[in-house]
């Protein structure tokens, strides 16, 4: 409450973080009977404390914060207490990727495309940048292998995202290694002084 107070007396700019924190702790408070309940077989009590879906409007409130670590967490919490609800699944991808958790995102967005069969391109659009993002740090780690198998992965998430998006030209952006990209600076090199 007294959380909630201090968010009221801020400017509106200022409110998620402080809504998040105490919707968060309206969560762990509710986890808490859960898990009482469940601990006594109160089937009642059990339903009782998860009829507030905290976790997601935590969630929702640390996202609108761009603080997307704590929403991923919250949104993780809220999927544990709902694994069927495809819009959670989506904002834990988004969140995740948003704050550079990049497998976790790959896995919400396989998730949305395995078990709910999703056609939503920004799905795959967060796929796919998800994949080119770690092909990226790939490269710069020196992992060439690696580099190899996420730029084929992004390649076929975009493609995937192109075709749900209704694009007419389903090619992805070009991505090189470094070493592809100096490859083709000697060739090019090469071609203006033989002319």
């Amino acid at each position: 409450y007294i959380l909630y107070e201090e968010a009221v007396e801020k400017k509106m700019n200022e409110f998620f973080p402080f809504a998040g924190q105490a919707l968060g702790k309206a969560a762990e408070l509710r986890e808490g009977a859960y898990k009482k309940a469940e601990e006594a077989g109160d089937l009642e009590a059990m339903d009782e404390a998860i009829s507030v879906d905290a976790p997601t409007f935590a969630g929702m409130a640390f996202m609108t914060a761009e603080m997307f670590n704590e929403a991923a967490e919250y949104f993780e919490k809220a999927l544990s207490l709902n694994p069927n609800d495809s819009k959670l699944w989506y904002y834990k991808e988004y969140s995740d990727y948003r704050s550079g958790n990049y497998e976790e995102a790959i896995r919400s967005a396989r998730t949305l495309e395995d078990s709910f069969k999703s056609t939503d391109a920004e799905v795959f659009k967060i796929l796919a940048n998800s994949y080119k993002d770690l092909a990226v740090a790939a490269d710069e780690s020196g992992d060439s292998q690696g580099f190899l198998d996420y730029r084929s992965q992004y390649e076929d998430a975009y493609r995937t995202y192109a075709t749900y998006k209704g694009l007419l030209d389903d090619t992805p952006e070009l991505l090189m290694s470094k070493a592809e990209e100096a490859e083709e600076e000697r060739r090019r090199r090469q071609r203006s002084g033989a002319q």
